[in-house]
């Protein structure tokens, strides 16, 4: 009956150190997929923000050149 018990135990402690190395795993990798869509949002900033600035310099050269704002559709989030 002890060795049962004891086999159960080592079991059931082998199992708690797979789930904890799963739940560090997926922190990791939740962490770097965060990291990646962050700085792929502050690259199209950095993007937007140049041609917006260029936009503004070529309508000063080129007063002639009408530059309006534009039209972005949002799309509703499917549910």
């Amino acid at each position: 009956m002890a060795v049962e018990n004891l086999e159960k135990q080592t079991f059931a402690d082998a199992i708690s150190g797979l789930t904890d190395q799963i739940r560090i795993m997926e922190q990791k990798y939740t962490l770097k997929v965060d990291d990646t869509i962050l700085q792929t949002f502050h690259e199209q900033q950095k993007r937007i923000n140049r041609t917006r600035s260029s936009m503004k310099k070529l309508a000063k050269q080129k007063p002639e050149i009408k530059l309006s704002a534009p039209n972005f559709k949002v799309r509703k989030k499917l549910s």
